[in-house]
Formats: C-alpha cells, sequence, structure tokens
C-alpha cells in the first residue's frame, strides 16, 4: 500500500472516531431516577413503633418508603398515650410528620360527685349565661390548671365560689402550667343532642377543649371545659362558644368516581373544598369508603359532614375528620360502587362571646356576656361537580 494511501485511510479513520465523539457528547444529559416518595415520621420521644395503614413501618424517628396517598399513621410507645395522624403522603417527594406522645394518666383518686353548699346549680350572686337560638351556655368557675379535688374556683368576675369536683376527661393541657394556665368550667341547657362544640380566646392562645367528668370518673353531661395557655402578662380574657344549629344545607355535589374543587359562598365569605376520588378500603373487617378533602374555610365558620347517597336513595352521613386544610370521611359498610353521589353539607356555629373574664381569684372585673344572634339565612345554590 502507498504512503498515500495509508494516509487517506488514516484521516478516514480519525474522522470516524471524531464524529462518535461528537454523537456521544450530543446525546441527551440523564436527570436521574424518579424520586422515590417518602413519608418521615418524627416523635417526642422517639423510639415509637410506627404503623402506617395498620401495617408496622419500623420505629421513629424513621424514613419509610410509601405509596402516594391518603392514609393513617399510628405510633406507639409502652407507657404514652398513642398518637394517630391523617395524613395526604405526596407523589416523588417527602412527607414530614412529627407527632407527641403524652404520659398515660394515672388512675383517678376515687371521690363521690357531691357538690358542695353554694355549687354552681345555687350559688349566689350573678350568673354568667348566654343565650342561643336554642338554649344556652353558662360559664360556671375559673380554676388553675390542673383542675383537682382540692382546686379553688372563682366566678369569672374574680369572685370566690365553692364547686364540687369537675376534671377533665382527659390529660391533653398544658405540658408546664404556669399561672395564667387556666381551666374554664361552662354549664350547656337545653341544646339539641347532635349539636358540637367550636372555642375562640380573645387574646389567641393555646388551647385544649374537653368532656368533664367526677372524682370518680363518671361523665358529667351538660358540661365542657375548655384549658387555655395565656401569656403571663394577660390579666382578663375573652371567651367565645360556638354552637352549630339549624339545618343542613348541601352546598357540593359530586360523583364518588370524580376529582373536582367547587367554591361557594355563604355569609359574604367564598370557601374552596376539593373532593378526591372515593376509595375502597376495608375497616374492621367489613367494606368501606374514604373519601379525601381538602378545604380553606376557616375554623369555626361551619360545621361540616358528607353524605353518601346510595343506588336506593338512601343517605348516609358521616362526620369528616380534619387535620388542618386536610380532612377525610369514612363510610363504613359501603362499596365506593354503591354511592351515586356524595353531598358535602354545612351548617352555621352561633357564638356566645363572654368578656373581660378574671384569669385571677380576687382580681374583680366586670364581665359582658354577648348572646347569639339567629344563624344567617342564605338562598344559594350548591356547586355541582358532575
Amino acid at each position: 500500500m502507498s504512503r498515500k494511501a495509508i494516509y487517506v485511510m488514516v484521516c478516514i479513520l480519525l474522522c470516524a472516531a471524531g464524529l462518535t465523539t461528537f454523537l456521544k457528547a450530543a446525546e441527551p444529559v440523564k436527570t436521574g431516577e424518579k424520586r422515590d416518595t417518602l413519608l418521615y415520621v418524627r416523635t417526642d420521644p422517639p423510639g415509637a413503633k410506627v404503623l402506617i395503614n395498620g401495617k408496622e413501618a419500623g420505629t421513629s424517628d424513621g424514613l419509610f418508603r410509601v405509596e402516594p396517598r391518603s392514609g393513617t399513621i399510628l405510633v406507639e410507645l409502652e407507657g404514652r398515650k398513642p398518637d394517630k395522624r391523617q395524613v395526604i403522603i405526596r407523589a416523588n417527594a417527602i412527607t414530614r410528620v412529627e407527632m407527641s406522645l403524652d404520659p398515660k394518666q394515672g388512675p383517678i383518686r376515687e371521690q363521690k360527685f357531691e357538690p358542695k353548699s353554694g355549687a354552681a346549680v345555687d350559688s349566689p350572686g350573678p350568673h354568667f349565661v348566654g343565650n342561643l337560638p336554642q338554649g344556652s351556655v353558662e360559664l360556671i368557675g375559673v380554676t388553675h390548671y390542673p383542675p383537682t379535688e382540692q382546686s379553688k374556683w372563682w366566678k369569672p368576675d374574680g369572685s370566690p365560689v365553692e364547686l364540687g369536683t369537675f376534671l377533665p376527661q382527659t390529660s391533653h393541657g398544658p405540658s408546664h402550667p404556669h399561672e395564667n394556665s387556666v381551666s374554664i368550667l361552662f354549664r350547656f341547657r337545653n341544646l339539641p343532642a347532635d349539636t358540637s362544640r367550636a372555642w375562640k380566646t380573645t387574646p389567641p392562645a393555646g388551647w385544649w377543649a374537653d368532656d368533664v367528668v367526677d372524682g370518680q370518673g363518671k361523665a358529667l353531661e351538660g358540661y365542657g371545659m375548655l384549658c387555655p395557655d395565656f401569656n403571663e402578662t394577660v390579666k382578663t380574657a375573652g371567651f367565645h362558644v360556638g354552637i352549630d344549629g339549624g339545618s343542613w344545607e348541601t352546598v357540593i355535589t359530586q360523583k364518588p368516581d370524580r376529582l373536582g374543587s367547587s367554591s361557594f359562598s355563604r355569609a359574604g365569605r367564598e370557601s374552596t373544598v376539593s373532593l378526591l376520588k372515593a376509595e375502597a378500603r376495608e375497616s374492621a373487617g367489613e367494606d368501606s369508603t374514604r373519601v379525601t378533602l381538602m378545604s380553606n374555610e376557616p375554623y369555626g365558620q361551619w360545621r361540616r359532614r358528607l353524605v353518601a347517597v346510595t343506588k336506593d336513595s338512601t343517605e348516609h352521613a358521616t362526620r369528616i375528620d380534619y387535620m388542618e386544610s386536610n380532612g377525610t370521611a369514612d363510610f363504613r359498610g359501603l362499596r365506593p360502587s354503591s354511592i351515586t353521589e356524595l353531598r358535602y353539607q354545612v351548617r352555621p356555629f352561633v357564638w356566645v362571646e363572654f368578656k373581660n373574664v378574671s384569669l385571677q381569684p380576687g382580681e374583680k372585673t366586670e364581665v359582658v356576656v354577648v348572646s347569639a344572634d339567629k344563624p344567617a339565612e342564605s338562598d344559594e345554590q350548591p356547586a355541582t361537580n358532575p
């Protein structure tokens, strides 16, 4: 082979090698594989058993690979009360959940519930009662948190009052109570059986509300307790008690196999609610249906429920369990295929306000009670998602 032929061949080979390099460089850059869907669970204290939708996943604090969906997180630790949360797990992201495990409450000392002379039902002096369209709310007394059989109570105006033993049913109050951590005892009279309560404080404070028991742990019907934790500089406070009432109003309808968002306007406020597709589940060995919701409605404006209408036109109502803006509604004994329509219903809270309540015994105040007006009526039509 001549020198010229060898030269031409070498040039051809070099060109081919360069073209190959160029083509490799021109290939699309790989951005990596799809990110995992993960759930991070942190507990205080750590070391708790973590169950995700009823299946044990490991211990906290931990990062768990999961499927994107709504789910139930349950954490358990010996000597502590279990904690349970509803979460919506986002696809290809890390969903973080922090949970607190309170110590289990020891047995309550037995004491027969016998109100002392001068108890709430017979106490002299003014009574602090707010009227509702149906029934009434009375603020009976205030004491330092946590209440015990030996607690000293005072009226909302700071004057002393002798009461029997009134205790919260559970113990989820302030973990580090101080002088302005208080328990407020309310009595509810002549309210319909299916009402629920909402609470607000002025100034705003962290609070926890509960039913009431006597010294033997027996439930006391018609009583409620609010346990707020005010800043130590606050001397007086206001308490707003909301009771829902009136007829249920359907504001959104949707087919169970659809996903959609709808807005409705009531009492000058516009709210948006998103309903995800109904999903089949199993609860206590029977078929059930779960619907996940998201809402921007402010706390205390409405009591909310979801109604499933089945093929035989029967209506099945269930409550909505909310965690911040996300909620779930469960229909036990119903399959999604048996449901023809979902109805999102609301009815308003009406409020009684107790102003200028004394947070310390002997600190006299002039208490003002503002009774509730009738719930606002509306003739607006419900939103519909086909």
